[in-house]
């Protein structure tokens, strides 16, 4: 039996067929209970795989997760209640241990006695397998919707989870265990157990203070920093985590820098995934075949189980490194993303769409998106999808801005700090830039490189390090024969040959640290690198908010004029407006606490106009109903 997301639901009405307005597209009324089918295609042993499948997140122990407390509090950290409302991340009994936690975090018990950072010893007389748990996709890739009393999960959707306020408080409720004698107390006899005794409690508490506080580990939060900006419901800078963590491991003293992350950008839909030509909002990251695997893939993954806190360990001119990232498992997952269906409208719940709109919607489409979200069949997983980078310098062809800097119509801040982040090189220099990625061209790092360099070295040498002949041999044959390319040289050639034959990269260019000027400085640069992707639209109902930052609330207001769409709205309900389609922006909402604020810089929601501003209401309403329908 395929599984595609079946709830008991209320039957609604149509919305008639010659709607318009929003007041002629007012919500029908509740008839009697049927069942809504997504119809995604997987089986509900792959719905729980994408659940559950470890994917070498290390967050902290699974015994810590447990025992911990609330800051300022003695409620537990997991209280059912606390989840679900403060960081909107439904808990999950979990079906291969009996456990319930937030749904999509996974157990590892992995052998840690190559990792570094998280190889803690918390009790006398503890193994190397001790379990953890740390996020999978589907704690970031699964959209919750509700309506009416009903609410279903969308696997490979985007969640709306407050993933900084999650982690800022889990800081805060370690930081408060070490100081807090009684909370301390609490937390140790549920940790230890049988194997309380004073040597343990000693172990126990050196191992929290090295896990939130050694600032190679990724709870250390005194050196990352966000710039002021709330991120909210749904949003995460992912790149700007990731980037983070990668210059604290290089350990590169002084000349560290610090990266701020404060670029927070939607979750991306993750159906499809396997067909595109590129990845990440910036399509930074191509998809690459080498020696039978997607290679571009598994370096976008271990990318971002890194960002999500896999121990990873650096080797001065090393070329293999040593991650917790477990590879099988995310080649699982990239398998079954393969089989993975955008979902469709669910008509029993949200009513009919109106076949005369969409039929107009579809003209509308053809003539002002397709060129850069290329029309599919819902249930094509085949075909290659080839992503649209358009470049936000303003002299560019195809560029997202007015021919001046000002004003800026697309915020910009995801793209450039991509772009222009950099650190100490550290423990990586002398390693090579990858001619697929890199801001300075293929060379090797000197003291100082961008992150994007940094990163994509990572998440390669992380691979050659693996314990998998093929996948390291994968790897290797991936260097060599792109440095063989770039170097103009023949293929065939050793890596250590093409290693010497690369000279250091030039001092790399300092941008502004003002980031208005730095915002500047990024646009007058045309650089492919400096861009945000365009994809196929497929079950995009189901993705709300729109653009890369989220600052769009629904499928109608992106077909507005930008000096249209809402300037503030609320956000973080799960409540969805089946006729504008998106989440609810009220204040009334259930949940609907975080005010989302586009006057930031980050938070902009201009831009992506497209003829939409000579549009009559009727075909905005047409194009909505369109894209309700792919």
């Amino acid at each position: 039996m395929l599984l595609s997301a079946l709830v008991l639901v209320p039957v609604l009405s149509s919305c008639g067929n010659s709607a318009v307005s929003t007041a002629e597209l007012a919500q029908p009324e509740a008839v009697p209970v049927v069942k809504v089918d997504l119809d995604q295609a997987w089986t509900p042993e792959q719905i729980t795989q994408w659940y559950e499948i470890d994917q070498g997140a290390r967050v902290l122990p699974l015994s810590w997760f447990l025992a911990l407390e609330q800051p300022g509090s003695t409620l537990a950290f997991l209280d059912d209640d606390v989840m679900e409302t403060k960081y909107r991340m439904p808990m999950y009994d979990s079906q291969s241990a009996a456990v319930r936690l937030p749904r999509g975090w996974a157990i590892n018990s992995m052998d840690d006695s190559s990792f570094t950072q998280t190889k803690l010893r918390w009790k006398s007389g503890q193994g190397t397998t001790e379990k953890w748990t740390g996020f999978t996709c589907a704690a970031c890739h699964t959209s919750q919707i509700s309506y009416q009393g009903t609410s279903f999960a969308v696997p490979g959707g985007q969640a709306m989870i407050e993933t900084q306020v999650f982690l800022d408080d889990l800081n805060k409720a370690l930081a408060e265990t070490l100081k807090d004698n009684a909370k301390f107390e609490r937390f140790a006899k549920k940790v230890l157990g049988s194997d309380d005794t004073a040597a343990s409690r000693t172990l126990l508490r050196a191992a929290v203070t090295k896990l939130r506080y050694d600032s190679r580990n990724h709870l250390y939060s005194e050196q990352s920093g966000t710039d002021g900006i709330a991120y909210g419901p749904g949003r995460l800078d992912a790149v700007g985590h990731i980037y983070d963590r990668v210059s604290r491991v290089v350990e590169a003293g002084d000349t560290h820098r610090k990266i701020v992350s404060d670029a927070p950008v939607n979750y991306p839909f993750m159906w499809n995934v396997p067909q595109l030509d590129r990845v990440q909002w910036t399509a930074f990251a191509p998809k690459i075949q080498v020696g039978g695997y997607d290679f571009g893939a598994l370096v976008r993954n271990i990318g971002e189980v890194s960002g999500v806190f896999a121990d990873m360990e650096i080797q001065p001119l090393g070329l293999g490194y040593v991650t917790s990232a477990n590879v099988p498992n995310l080649l699982t997952i990239e398998r079954n993303l393969g089989g993975l269906r955008p979902p469709r409208w669910p008509t029993e719940l949200f009513g009919a769409l109106d076949a005369a709109l969409v039929a107009e919607g579809e003209t509308l489409f053809a003539g002002s998106c397709a060129a850069c979200h290329q029309v599919l069949d819902r249930t094509d997983l085949v075909t290659p999808i080839l992503t649209d980078r358009t470049r936000l310098n303003p002299s560019a062809s195809n560029n997202l801005l007015t021919a001046a800097l000002e004003p800026l119509v697309t915020d910009p801040v995801a793209a450039c700090n991509g772009y222009q982040s950099y650190t100490g090189s550290g423990e990586m220099m002398g390693m090579p830039t990858l001619p697929s990625l890199t801001v300075q061209g293929t060379g090797l790092m000197g003291q100082e490189a961008y992150m994007l360099d940094m990163t994509a070295w990572l998440q390669v040498a992380l691979i050659l390090g693996s314990s998998d002949e093929n996948l390291a041999g994968a790897a290797k044959e991936f260097l060599e024969s792109t440095l063989a390319d770039a170097l103009d040289l023949p293929i065939g050639l050793t890596l250590e040959i093409l290693l010497k034959a690369l000279q250091v990269n030039p001092v790399i260019t300092h941008p502004s640290e003002d980031k208005a000027a730095r915002m500047a400085e990024c646009l007058a640069i045309d650089n492919s690198l400096i861009a945000y992707k365009g994809r196929s639209l497929n079950g995009v109902w189901a993705t709300a908010p729109y653009l890369h930052n989220g600052s769009v609330a629904s499928l109608y207001d992106i077909v507005l004029p930008p000096e249209q769409r809402a300037k503030t709205f609320f956000a973080g309900t799960l409540e969805y407006d089946p006729v504008n389609a998106g989440y609810r922006t009220d204040a009334a909402a259930p949940n609907n606490t975080f005010l989302f604020d586009t006057s930031i810089l980050g938070n902009l929601n201009g831009g992506h106009v497209y003829g939409v501003d000579t549009m009559t209401e009727r075909q905005r309403r047409a194009l909505v109903e369109y894209m309700k329908s792919l």
